[in-house]
């Protein structure tokens, strides 16, 4: 049921728009899609411990007590409500966090977000390790938009990369055919013409961000993961990588090729949720 102790989580409009979410599933009546967003985001702000501190037409604005983040989440149809509650409410990358830590201490140089979305994930490594060197790619404009008024809400410094990541510098196209279709379901394709839209390899970051090594990458890239694990491309990067967080996408039928190289190449394999977590024992000091 409600809990009246945290409506100060939201404004005034909000809590009456909560209200009739609650009156209209008491009698068995289907709550409207901004009811149930509202709905949504106050239980993710009771759980994250933030407030709503500001709303336009398109988006609302929250900040996190906690960890003093302040973010944009777009409102319906766009899934950064969903996002939000994935990371700050469910805390998908805390155990990434423990486990880097666990391994190779808490002082991370160098950080790669793959598959950025609207920088949530880069906002929550980058409040949990705030002298932390970050890249993020990210090929859809909307979102890439949402990622640079995220960092700049935050005041976090980084290198943005619109584009997609791929297993050599390409051109790519966007193709909306993925799950839900929505912004955290945006996938590439490699573009038979020349576009504007550049995929870039791992190595070709490296190199542009003078990034020594990779202590966390993250790659969450609605099914890229195929082409960049695949036999077409270098992955020598793996070699210096200490910890690797992917998300795995059944659909393309790479999982078990993907957890086989990433063994040979000595990293443990840990499941947690949809993410695959990698500690390579080949970089972990004595």
């Amino acid at each position: 049921m409600i809990k009246l102790r945290s409506l100060y989580r939201i404004n005034f409009k909000n809590r009456i728009v909560l209200f009739f979410y609650y009156v209209l599933k008491i009698f068995g009546f289907k709550p409207t899609q901004k009811q149930i967003l509202i709905h949504e985001l106050y239980h993710h702000l009771i759980v994250s411990n933030g407030i709503l501190v500001f709303e336009d037409p398109e988006k609302y604005k929250v900040r996190l007590f906690d960890s003093k983040i302040e973010l944009y989440i777009r409102k319906f149809p766009s899934s950064d409500v969903k996002v939000f509650g994935q990371v700050f409410r469910g805390n998908e990358y805390k155990k990434v966090v423990e486990l880097y830590c666990t391994f190779f201490g808490t002082n991370p140089e160098y950080i790669i977000d793959a598959g950025g979305n609207v920088g949530y994930t880069s906002v929550y490594f980058k409040s949990i390790f705030p002298k932390v060197n970050l890249a993020i790619i990210e090929p859809s404009s909307t979102n890439f938009c949402m990622i640079q008024n995220n960092f700049l809400q935050n005041n976090i410094d980084a290198h943005l990369f619109k584009g997609g990541l791929w297993n050599k510098n390409t051109s790519l196209k966007i193709v909306h055919d993925f799950r839900d279709q929505s912004d955290w379901a945006i996938r590439v394709e490699e573009s038979e013409i020349q576009s504007d839209l550049k995929a870039f390899t791992v190595d070709f970051i490296l190199e542009d961000t003078n990034f020594k090594n990779i202590d966390i990458l993250k790659i969450d890239i609605e099914g890229s993961e195929k082409q960049i694990f695949s036999k077409n491309g270098s992955i020598d990067f793996l070699k210096k990588t200490k910890c690797i967080a992917i998300e795995i996408h059944d659909e393309f039928d790479c999982r078990e090729d993907i957890m086989t190289l990433l063994a040979n190449y000595g990293f443990e394999l840990t499941n947690y949720g949809e993410l695959t977590i990698g500690i390579n024992q080949n970089l972990i000091l004595d």
